[in-house]
């Protein structure tokens, strides 16, 4: 708006997710050399139908009626000023004025009221983008069908085993793009192969019908699992499966979110293919009187291309569009080269403290420990995490308080950018007015905890690259 009188009229974002599921199971029990077995077998199909669109910069109009060119929106101030003392600091031009903010509702009333004061920018690019570069359809089918077993062996040992596939299809509807020569031969400017024009885009793209590509993989899941009851309150179990984690639509055939006031970037990756894992578990889980256990687990999962989000500059990134995204982080996903080993472990406790004198029966507690890693750096994923929660029931009201807090999480895979450890606390609590009525009352954040996003330098030092502030969510209801 300093350069130029420019609005864009809409918005342009439209989703549009259809999701269909269906399936059908069957259990048998059957006795086999005086052994109980129960046997399930099931069949599944499911169809998820994605639109995606982003159509912003077809709506981008320049003002060239009364008064046109630099400061034309000098008459629409906004009546609210541009205040940033939530951080502490304060905002103003080297003439000491307040820093202009259009009054937008203002704007857009006179481009409904006065249309012909206004002239539709559409560049060859912006055509492109607005209804070429971000419109997607995308189908993927899902059948899948599953055998399973379970027997009851002597001396309380509990076997099962199971075998699943699963078969995937996709369906993407794609444009037919003509090639630089059919679109130079029609007489339009072409440059790095693609036409300059709005007309050339059109021909180029959109003279022939779009068409269906398609693709599709299946596999095969088996799994396994051994429990065993050496004495009555102890459970101990292990278990193998074997799993795949699919890229979401988002993920490979999403449109580009370009955020210009975080300065961030959300981008696909149609090149990822899904993980593959194998994991292996233990669990040891004592069951005590009143209502309470304390449990350990331990878990380890072989994963083959590993699904890793990472922040890249757009030189790292190898962006080679047309806009200026200097000073933006580009965020996407990409999988490990080679197969990741990823370990954890959890320590959970919970019991019921009724046995105490008085209104103190009412109080319950729980509390856990979990301690993750892997060979390589993982984004998102916290090394050591501890939670605790304390209720308390009195009658018709209950009330709670549950406490999280996560260590260091690194958000690229260099490790050079994390989010700082955060401690949140949410509280909440209910009341039963009658055998039917409830009134609750959930509040999150209560101590308002920021995210810090920490970005590290080559000294070693680190400093905080965004600070964010989402407050204290406050949910008041009756059930």
């Amino acid at each position: 708006n300093y350069t130029a009188p420019l609005i864009e009229t809409e918005d342009g974002r439209y989703n549009r997710v259809k999701f269909l599921s269906g399936d059908v199971s069957a259990m048998l029990k059957t006795v086999i050399a005086h052994t109980p077995v129960t046997w399930k077998a099931g069949v599944k199909k499911t169809e998820d139908t994605r639109d995606f669109e982003l159509s912003r910069e077809h709506y981008l109009y320049t003002y060239t009626g009364p008064g046109a060119g630099l400061g034309a929106w000098g008459g629409y101030v906004s009546p609210f000023l541009y205040d940033v003392g939530v951080l502490g600091a304060n905002l103003q031009t080297s003439s000491g004025n307040p820093v202009f903010y259009p009054a937008l509702l203002r704007m857009y009333d006179l481009f409904r009221q006065h249309p012909e004061y206004f002239t539709q920018t559409l560049t060859g690019t912006n055509y492109y983008n607005a209804n070429i570069a971000n419109k997607k359809h995308y189908v993927e089918d899902i059948d899948a069908a599953f055998l399973m077993a379970t027997a009851s062996l002597p001396k309380k040992v509990t076997l099962r085993a199971g075998l699943r596939w699963e078969e995937t299809s996709g369906d993407s509807l794609e444009f037919n793009p003509r090639t630089p020569a059919e679109v130079v031969a029609a007489g339009y400017a072409v440059a790095a192969g693609r036409a300059t024009s709005v007309d050339g885009i059109k021909y180029q793209y959109e003279s022939r019908p779009r068409v269906h590509r398609k693709g599709s993989y299946d596999n095969l899941f088996p799994s396994a699992s051994l429990k065993y009851q050496p004495w009555r309150n102890l459970d101990l179990q292990l278990g193998y499966s074997s799993t795949i984690r699919r890229p979401t639509f988002r993920d490979v055939a999403g449109v580009w979110t370009i955020n210009d006031e975080s300065l961030t970037v959300s981008a696909p990756n149609p090149g990822l293919q899904p993980e593959e894992s194998h994991n292996y578990s233990f669990r040891a889980a004592y069951y005590f009187e009143p209502v309470g256990i304390f449990a350990v687990n331990f878990f380890q999962n072989n994963v083959r291309g590993l699904h890793r989000t990472t922040t890249l500059t757009p030189e790292e990134y190898g962006y080679a569009g047309d806009q200026d995204l200097t000073g933006y982080l580009i965020s996407t996903t990409v999988s490990s080269a080679n197969e990741v080993v990823v370990r954890g472990m959890e320590l959970e406790y919970s019991q019921s403290l009724s046995f105490l004198p008085g209104a103190l029966s009412g109080l319950n507690v729980r509390a856990s420990y979990t301690r993750n890693y892997a060979d390589v750096v993982i984004t998102g994923m916290s090394g050591h995490g501890v939670s605790g929660g304390l209720g308390y029931t009195l009658g018709r009201a209950s009330v709670y308080a549950n406490a999280n807090w996560h260590s260091d999480r690194p958000t690229n895979l260099t490790n050079t950018m994390y989010v700082r450890h955060r401690l949140n606390i949410d509280v909440g609590g209910s009341v039963r007015v009658t055998d039917r009525v409830s009134v609750f009352l959930n509040v999150r954040n209560i101590l308002d905890e920021p995210y810090r996003t920490m970005q590290v330098f080559p000294n070693g030092s680190a400093a905080v690259q965004k600070y964010e502030i989402f407050g204290t969510n406050f949910t008041l209801g009756v059930k």
